[in-house]
């Protein structure tokens, strides 16, 4: 569970995150288990779909950002 004592510690998620894909389908799992936990997101079962949800954007937003640093050498 992410306290706000645990918020800044680095989690491993059990779920992988593929960078080539788009963040979408984790973030549906992540959204279709707090609804199955009844909106508890801090649910154990729903902590790692939300740290790999959290890795996917984070990976995105990185990769995004190299390539519009590259077009701005041109």
């Amino acid at each position: 569970m992410l306290t706000p004592c645990t918020r800044g510690i680095r989690q491993v998620s059990a779920v992988k995150v593929d960078p080539g894909h788009s963040c979408a389908e984790l973030g549906r799992e992540s959204i279709r288990c707090i609804e199955e936990h009844g909106y508890n997101r801090h649910a154990p079962e729903c902590v790692p779909h939300f740290l790999a949800y959290k890795e996917c954007k984070k990976l995105m937003t990185q990769e995004r950002r190299k390539a519009n640093k590259t077009l701005d050498m041109l």
